[in-house]
C-alpha cells in the first residue's frame, strides 16, 4: 500500500512539473515561431527611409544659377538629385508615371522609394527592374506651375 501511495504522489508531482514546464515552453515556442524581423537586403540598405533632395544648379553660358530648384522636367521625365544612406549624392531621372507628389510645408524636400525586394546592389539595375514608384514630399511651390500635371 505504501508503494501505491508513493507512486501516486510521484505521479502527481511529475504532472505538476510537466504542467509548469509546458507553461514555460509553449510561450517560448510561440514567440520563436512568430514573425521574424527581416534583415534588409542590399537594395533595402540603399533605398530604405527618406532621402533628402538637393538643389539643382543650372548652368547657362558662364554663369551658374542657384536657388530652390529641386527638379528638372523634360518631356515625360523628371530629374532630381538626392542623398543616399551613405551620405553620397546621385542624380536620377525617372518617368513621371513613377512619381507621386505629397505636398506639405516643408523646407527640405524628401523622397521615399517603393521597390520589389531583390539582391541587386546597382542603383541603375534597381531603378530599371525593381522600382515600383517614388513618393516626393515637398512644398507645392517647389514644383514649377507649368510642369504640374
Amino acid at each position: 500500500m505504501k508503494f501505491l501511495v508513493t507512486t501516486k504522489i510521484c505521479t502527481y508531482q511529475l504532472k505538476n512539473k510537466m504542467k509548469k514546464l509546458l507553461l514555460f515552453i509553449i510561450p517560448l515556442i510561440i514567440i520563436g515561431c512568430g514573425p521574424q524581423k527581416e534583415e534588409l537586403s542590399e537594395t533595402g540598405k540603399i533605398l530604405n527611409g527618406s532621402h533628402k533632395l538637393c538643389n539643382l544648379r543650372t548652368v547657362k553660358a558662364d554663369t551658374v544659377q542657384s536657388g530652390k530648384h529641386y527638379f528638372a522636367f523634360k518631356d515625360d521625365k523628371i530629374t532630381f538629385c538626392w542623398t543616399l544612406n551613405d551620405k553620397s549624392v546621385t542624380i536620377t531621372t525617372l518617368n513621371m508615371n513613377m512619381v507621386r507628389f505629397s505636398y506639405n510645408d516643408t523646407d527640405e524636400p524628401t523622397i521615399k522609394f517603393r521597390w520589389v525586394p531583390s539582391k541587386h546592389t546597382d542603383i541603375e539595375d534597381i531603378f530599371r527592374e525593381k522600382l515600383e514608384y517614388v513618393i516626393i514630399t515637398c512644398n507645392e511651390n517647389d514644383i514649377p506651375n507649368k510642369n504640374k500635371k
